[in-house]
């Protein structure tokens, strides 16, 4: 949509000369997009290359005395989404269908892990109460408590739907588990449409989870700095920047 217009022929109509693609993975995708191998350079994420720095300014132990989780408890934390708002029942699934898988997870695991929900400013409380119920459980609920990074950092294994959060937590070193039950569409996370997280639709799928293939790509999201000054310099004095660092 950002590249193009509204009217017919316009898909891909307005590009500039080049546009960073991240990584391999980028490229593929965008290159899937119909967007022209020569123009995409590989330079990184400025904001994803800094989370492991930023993560490591943060206090586990601390976080979860703050909300009263023993350090050696497991949480396993859920990343709520407004998928229900934003595309009703287009995807076969939303945020309510997920979440109830992921507290049938925990139930059937039996093994006091702790649930966190971080909730999406959308949610509806009053339509997890059922769930919550008929499972016996008692979910913490986080709304602005905490920042994402820091909800990250509490958790030992991360679930949710297509948020950037689960992206953040795989880079982070996290075990991340995409849950969308019933899914309809292309799956829109890349995590788990490359295969490097598993995406589950039902709590027996959990069992084979861990001996799936391992992907043939990964994310690297490093910026490189140098190169990317280096590759401004070729362009704005004419150089072969093109040729170059075209992914």
């Amino acid at each position: 949509v950002r590249f193009s217009g509204p009217g017919e022929g316009e898909r891909l109509a307005y590009l500039p000369d080049f546009i960073n693609c991240i990584d391999e993975v980028g490229a593929v995708e965008m290159i899937r997009e119909g967007f022209q191998p020569g123009m995409l350079v590989r330079f990184g994420h400025p904001s994803l290359s800094q989370l492991r720095r930023q993560a490591r300014n943060l206090q586990r132990e601390e976080i979860r005395r703050r909300l009263g989780i023993p350090a050696t408890q497991q949480v396993a934390l859920f990343v709520s989404e407004a998928i229900r708002e934003h595309y009703g029942r287009s995807r076969g699934y939303d945020q309510y269908d997920s979440l109830g898988l992921f507290l049938d997870l925990v139930a059937d695991s039996g093994t006091g892990i702790k649930p966190v929900i971080k909730l999406h400013p959308k949610d509806e409380a009053s339509l997890f109460d059922p769930m919550l119920r008929s499972r016996n459980l008692q979910p913490l609920m986080i709304a602005n408590e905490l920042s994402s990074l820091e909800c990250i950092a509490l958790a030992d294994r991360v679930y949710g739907m297509t948020s950037i959060m689960l992206i953040e937590a795989y880079l982070l070193g996290k075990p991340v588990l995409s849950l969308q039950p019933g899914l309809a569409v292309e799956d829109p996370l890349v995590l788990s449409r490359h295969g490097m997280v598993p995406r589950l639709g039902t709590p027996e799928q959990a069992m084979t989870a861990a001996t799936e293939t391992p992907p043939l790509l990964s994310l690297k999201v490093e910026f490189e700095i140098d190169r990317f000054l280096q590759f401004i310099r070729d362009v704005v004095t004419n150089a072969k920047g093109k040729s170059h660092y075209a992914a």
